[in-house]
């Protein structure tokens, strides 16, 4: 596609160039005509007597003075081509054609209501070269200038000219500007041209507006090394190529445009400090907006629907684009290769696939977005074969009810580029089907924090994704909170898992991550859950009110300390896992274990508080009834410690302990009680540190 705008754009020079040597041949042939002419008058004046020198001479003056006068021309006169060179001759043409005005602003002249047809001869119908009079063309019908480079309206280095209401059908260019400024070109109609229906050559501060470019072979409206002009009001529909193109050309504005059914609605290339904005760009068959290598543009205000794509950066870096509104067959903005452009405010909605997609571009920023109910993810960013994604910062989005993902980092198998340093920070990812946010293949080292991912498939996903920090989000309401797979050396900390159907926190096949001081409460399974993942550490996390609060299996090698294990049926549960260290937790009140081992080798469990007890105390004729949190395992306490494995009991003795199971500790007395109350339950499986003396009732 590239080699064809470049043959498009060398062949408009070529055009150009044609144009302007043709231009330059006929003031030739003009000028040796004039010399001819010159030349037989000198021979016949030697030839004349003398005393008819003087008749001679009065008679060529007051021609020359007072020429032959026409009458204005009537609306739809056809008429011949009209060439105009320099300011005299359009004086002397006005007063042959008998065109009003004097070139004044006051009093322009007015060339108007001429029907020109060249019926595809060579030339323009009216051409005008060298002129800095005012002038106005209006209701013209001007056709047939089609071979090679002709014109209906040719301005070459002309100045205040006013081209309006004319009506420019099936020339090669409608109106064509060549080193022409400060003209006005409004309200004509450009239809079924060769090339462009309106076209400035290196020609800047003139008005383009509300043209109705339509059906060109090739574009609407072409700035071709253009600047400082103003493209507003316009229709262009329905040419084959772009319905406004810039190319090489500098702070023009191009606003309030209707591009519709074109390949490319605007088209800007190697082209800066422009502002697009106020377009309406719909049902274009590649993009509504479209920059190539073109920096420093604004984008502001379009509406770009039913396009391929809204809004596509190719190689473009520094541009800002905002409260644009894009909702297209496959993404609504789109960033190639294109680094440090802002992209603000924008609402991409109900797109074929993504509503902002970022293909090995960096360093830019996302930020204050509406990007729902799109058939892909909301807002993805993807690398290029080889090439990192890195530094851009995704903030403040809204992405919610999209197909796929909220916001999705990663790369596609094998690409071997990574997607390093980009920020997730304050989005809102809800009702996603898949992750509200995922880092996939290869996305390493970035920092997701502060968002918000509730009911979506999963909350926050990794795969295969390293080093990344995972922080103070809230990921409630999914089928997992956070899911990490087969990712290395992650910090997951001070989330907020909630009532999510599995697992608050996943980690399967994953290595050496830490998961500190977590909120997961009330997940379907676990709040923690650790699958055949070795050497990660748990800490300070508050798991209450899950099925189990910590669950290991098939994990080795892990630190599970300080955490808050409450309420749930299970609170820290190990199965098929070695070499772990489970200390200083707290495991209260949970309904069948307080920390459970299963088939589990060589863990250290060790100054973990688990169950409450409760036992009556007779002093002084005064029962008291006192709460103990007992530590386990090697606790010295006055009273001596024992270990309860697999079964549940209730003792009576001398306290009653609310819940209990395998692995767990209790502390019997070394005091007696009265002996009414000495009936109790069996206790099975109890090693005890001492046997307790026998009852005289029981002698």
């Amino acid at each position: 596609m590239r080699f064809l705008w470049l043959i498009s754009r060398n062949a408009t020079t070529s055009y150009i160039s044609t144009q302007v040597g043709r231009e330059r041949k006929h003031m030739f042939d003009r000028a040796s005509k004039c010399v001819l002419l010159l030349t037989l008058c000198m021979v016949f004046l030697s030839l004349t007597p003398v005393a008819d020198l003087e008749g001679i001479a009065t008679q060529l003056t007051t021609e020359a003075l007072e020429p032959e006068k026409q009458e204005m021309l009537p609306a739809g006169t056809p008429h011949g081509p009209i060439v105009i060179f320099g300011d005299a001759n359009f004086a002397d043409t006005a007063l042959l054609e008998g065109w009003p005005g004097d070139g004044s602003p006051e009093n322009p002249y007015v060339i108007e209501g001429l029907d020109i047809d060249l019926g595809g001869g060579e030339g323009h119908c009216i051409s005008i070269t060298n002129t800095r009079v005012c002038f106005i063309i209006s209701n013209c019908i001007l056709t047939g200038a089609s071979w090679e480079s002709g014109a209906g309206i040719l301005l070459d280095n002309v100045r205040y000219g006013e081209l309006v209401k004319n009506i420019l059908d099936g020339n090669h260019f409608g109106i064509l500007e060549i080193n022409s400024h400060f003209n006005i070109v409004a309200n004509n109609t450009c239809t079924s041209n060769d090339w462009s229906g309106i076209h400035l050559f290196e020609s800047d501060f003139n008005t383009v507006v509300k043209n109705t470019c339509k059906n060109n072979n090739d574009r609407g409206i072409t700035l071709e090394s253009s600047n400082y002009n103003i493209v507003a009001n316009n229709t262009c529909t329905n040419n084959d190529w772009a319905g406004i193109h810039l190319w090489g050309s500098f702070y023009n504005t191009v606003t309030n445009n209707t591009c519709g059914s074109n390949e490319f609605g605007i088209y800007l290339g190697f082209s800066s400090s422009n502002t697009v904005a106020n377009n309406t760009c719909t049902s274009n068959t590649a993009t509504g907006i479209f920059l190539y290598e073109s920096i420093l543009n604004t984008v502001a205000n379009n509406t770009c629907t039913n396009n391929w794509v809204g809004i596509y950066l190719d190689f473009s870096n520094s541009n800002p684009m905002s409260n644009n509104m894009c909702n297209n067959t496959a993404t609504g903005i789109y960033l190639y290769f294109s680094g440090n452009n802002t992209v603000t405010d924008n609402t991409c909605t109900s797109n074929g696939e993504s509503g902002i997609h970022l293909e090995g571009s960096n360093s830019n920023i996302v930020s204050d977005n509406t990007c729902t109910s799109n058939n892909g993810d909301g807002i993805s960013v993807t690398p290029r074969f080889m090439l990192d994604t890195e530094f851009n910062t995704l903030s403040n989005n809204i992405c919610s009810n999209n197909t796929g993902n909220g916001i999705a980092i990663f790369a596609s198998m094998g690409w071997y580029a990574n997607l390093s340093n980009n920020t997730c920070l304050n989005n809102t990812c809800t009702g996603n089907g898949g992750s509200g946010i995922l880092l996939g293949y290869l996305s390493n080292s970035n920092t997701v924090s502060n968002n918000t991912c509730n009911d979506n498939g999963n909350g926050i996903s990794l795969w295969l994704s390293n080093s990344n920090i995972v922080s103070d989000n809230t990921c409630n309401n999914n089928n997992y909170g956070i899911y990490l797979y087969e990712s290395v050396s992650n910090t997951v900390a001070n989330n907020t898992c909630l009532s999510n159907t599995e697992h608050g926190i996943t980690l399967d096949d994953s290595d050496n991550n830490t998961v500190t001081h977590n909120t997961c409460t009330n997940n379907g399974e676990s709040g923690i859950s650790l699958g055949n993942s070795d050497y990660n550490t748990m800490a300070d996390n508050t798991c209450t009110s899950n099925d189990i609060g910590i669950s290991l299996e098939y994990s080795n090698h892990t630190t599970v300390v300080n955490n808050i294990c409450n309420y749930n049926r299970i609170g820290i549960y190990l199965y098929l896992s070695d070499n772990n260290t489970v200390t200083r937790n707290t495991c209260l009140s949970n309904t069948e274990h307080d920390i459970y081992l299963v088939d589990s080798d060589s863990n250290t469990v060790a100054s973990n508080i688990t169950s409450i007890y409760f036992g009556l105390l007779l002093l002084g004729g005064v029962f008291l009834l006192l709460p103990l949190c007992i530590p386990e395992l090697g606790a010295v306490w006055p009273i001596a410690s024992a270990i309860i494995q697999r079964t549940r009991y209730q003792l009576v003795f001398w306290f009653r302990k609310r819940r209990v199971g395998q692995d767990e500790i209790i502390v019997p007395i070394r005091y007696r009680m009265a002996s009414w109350l000495r009936t109790r339950g069996s206790l099975k499986h109890m090693v005890v540190d001492e046997p307790l003396e026998a009852d005289s009732s029981d002698q």
